[in-house]
């Protein structure tokens, strides 16, 4: 199977697939960058391609910085040709936005709603910034979500553990000495 990469926003290839894991090893191409084959759909971060992942494992720990070429590459079809579509070629920041933390909500959580779930969220909070710094983003989003979760789990169990406690101190009788 042929693949292809992009490197310097410039389509490269075709190469075979054990050149394209060589190229991670050597560090010729980053985990980052793009590639594509007859099989997929789109272009991906080689991070993101399953059948690289399960030949080479540690693909992630090797991008410890993220790669320069930040552009989303999109193609299209000419005359049976698969080309890069330069008018899909978009920049963003060069750098994404940082994934939220929900330290501070979780914190909120463990203070006034619910323990066990606000400690979970500070975990993941304080994973969330590891995985950022480390450039491993994708991982950092999901932590984040999770985070985002126990807030709002511990939030809603506060809630409810609130709103009983005032019903039953409501509806008992005061007691006569």
């Amino acid at each position: 199977m042929k693949w292809y990469y992009t490197k310097n926003q410039k389509q490269q290839g075709p190469v075979t697939k054990d050149d394209l894991l060589r190229m991670l090893n050597d560090g010729t191409l980053a985990a980052t960058d793009l590639a594509w084959n007859k099989e997929m759909d789109d272009w991906k971060p080689i991070q993101e391609i399953e059948i690289l992942l399960k030949k080479y494992p540690n693909i992630e720990e090797t991008s410890t910085q993220p790669s320069h070429d930040s552009t989303l590459v999109r193609r299209r079809r000419d005359k049976g040709d698969y080309k890069i579509a330069e008018w899909a070629v978009k920049t963003l920041d060069s750098k994404p936005s940082a994934a939220p933390t929900y330290l501070w909500q979780s914190l909120l959580i463990t203070l006034f709603c619910c323990q066990p779930l606000g400690i979970l969220g500070v975990f993941y909070a304080n994973r969330v910034q590891l995985l950022e710094r480390s450039g491993r983003r994708s991982k950092a989003l999901i932590a984040s979500e999770k985070a985002k979760n126990c807030c709002i789990l511990g939030f809603l169990t506060g809630l409810i553990i609130g709103i009983l406690s005032f019903f039953y101190i409501t509806s008992t009788p005061p007691s006569r000495p």
